[in-house]
């Protein structure tokens, strides 16, 4: 299995009490240590320009000015450092390599993986919110667009809340398909099914909000028959799983509904 990783992101400080910390990243590293044939891989950080792709230029020239000026708390629960930049450039660089790596053919056992924090699904087009400051799914998703390497791409957010920030930035597109497993009701109350898509997205976005306490075998139905049949239709280059959490994100090229199928259930 191959994993991107930085220690970069471990710079990241929100404090010790704080829910998303660093140890979320060394609980996973602890756990592939038990595994066998695991890799890891030092991505580049993803560059302004790509962060800009999908996020306001003056938002990105506000936060890069708040790390340098020492971070605090952007809002109530979102906090960065001064070392947070960096850490969210490598984060979004993380995912533009798990994206570039699938296209490039690995898959099986070679599938990418990115472990970065901080996360993204919850950042919006000109705003941090939710622990998230640069969406790191969309940038990796615009990147390979833009540079001519996929058509369309698929991202599937199976995080227990619903990632707005995403769905937001390709809200209106119909060529990025965004679908979401998420427990209903809970933060940022967001991510109903009658949140579709407009304009050209109309029928891109999915939204399957689940009572709390769905089981693997809810997440099983779900993905089969609603999910899968979307993707036989949309027909995507990529898909880019991810989750906000302590799961790392996992990308691969598309071979059907069948492939990603077994590749979540895994």
């Amino acid at each position: 299995m191959r994993f991107g990783y930085s220690e970069r992101c471990l710079a990241h400080d929100t404090g010790d009490r704080h829910p998303e910390n660093p140890d979320r990243l060394r609980a996973i590293r602890r756990g592939l240590a038990k595994r066998h044939g695991v890799e890891y891989t030092e991505a580049s950080p993803a560059s302004r320009e790509a962060v800009t792709a999908v996020h306001d230029d003056d938002y990105v020239d506000e936060f890069e000015a708040f790390c340098a000026d020492g971070g605090g708390n952007w809002d109530p629960d979102t906090v960065a450092g001064e070392e947070t930049w960096d850490a969210a450039l490598s984060a979004a660089g993380l995912a533009e390599w798990a994206a570039n790596a699938a296209l490039g053919g690995k898959d099986g056992r070679q599938t990418p993986f990115a472990i970065g924090r901080p996360p993204g699904h919850h950042a919006v087009t000109a705003d941090a919110m939710g622990f998230c400051f640069f969406n790191n799914a969309a940038v990796a998703a615009e990147s390979v667009i833009d540079d001519g390497r996929a058509d369309r791409v698929a991202i599937l957010d199976w995080d227990v809340h619903h990632g707005n920030g995403t769905q937001d930035i390709f809200y209106d597109r119909g060529d990025v398909l965004y679908a979401s497993i998420h427990e209903d009701g809970l933060y940022p109350a967001t991510g109903e099914l009658d949140e579709t898509g407009d304009d050209a997205g109309d029928g891109t976005t999915v939204n399957l909000p689940l009572a709390a306490g769905a089981d693997d075998d809810d997440y099983r139905y779900a993905i089969d028959e609603a999910i899968a049949p979307v993707l036989e239709r949309f027909a995507p280059d990529l898909v880019n799983r991810f989750r906000r959490g302590s799961t790392p994100i996992g990308t691969t090229r598309s071979r059907g509904c069948g492939s990603l199928r077994r590749g979540t259930r895994c």
